[in-house]
């Protein structure tokens, strides 16, 4: 709602525009004093930083979480962003990075596949671990790659890990 600015002007400057006596009306909008002017500019301004400080201030947040999430996982910054890995998952592809360097584990992953994570033979499984697309999609491998062949070699260790944690060693028969 505008509030109105009522200016008393002398009856001389006004004959012929408004008629004898009459008083202008000035809206908000309107320049009526200088300094007023000057304080809105200003609270405008104070306005458009504080909304350019948030996004900055967000945009240093996300930055800073997708460090401490690629340190954590021991992955490239690129691969938090492409792939959204939360803090809960680095935490998670650490574990998988350090069991998959096991001695069975690796055993498993030459048996599987030669040892090769691109592996597509076309016999209905793909990647190191020789994940079927039921079993890859199961553990949540979609999040990073179609098929496991397709999925960089940290997310194939990854989705291993947690096949492993809930199922054991069964679904490999080189175990």
């Amino acid at each position: 709602m505008k509030k109105q600015l009522l200016i008393a002007v002398p009856a001389a400057a006004v004959i012929g525009i408004a008629g004898v006596g009459a008083a202008a009306a000035l809206s908000d909008d309107a320049v009526a004093d200088p300094g007023q002017e000057s304080a809105a500019a200003e609270a405008n301004q104070s306005e458009q930083d504080s909304a350019l400080t948030k996004a900055e201030l967000k945009k240093q947040k996300e930055a800073d979480r997708v460090k401490k999430t690629a340190k954590l996982a021991g992955i490239s910054k690129k691969d938090v962003k492409k792939y959204a890995v939360t803090t809960a998952q680095a935490k998670e592809i650490r574990q998988a990075t350090n069991w998959a360097s096991g001695g069975q584990v690796e055993a498993v992953r030459q048996c599987e596949s030669g040892g090769n994570y691109a592996t597509n033979t076309g016999n209905g499984y793909y990647g190191a671990y020789q994940f079927d697309a039921g079993t890859w999609r199961s553990v949540g491998g979609a999040q990073y790659a179609p098929y496991a062949s397709q999925a960089p070699k940290f997310a194939q260790d990854h989705m291993a890990w947690t096949l492993w944690s809930r199922a054991g060693w069964g679904p490999w028969g080189c175990a």
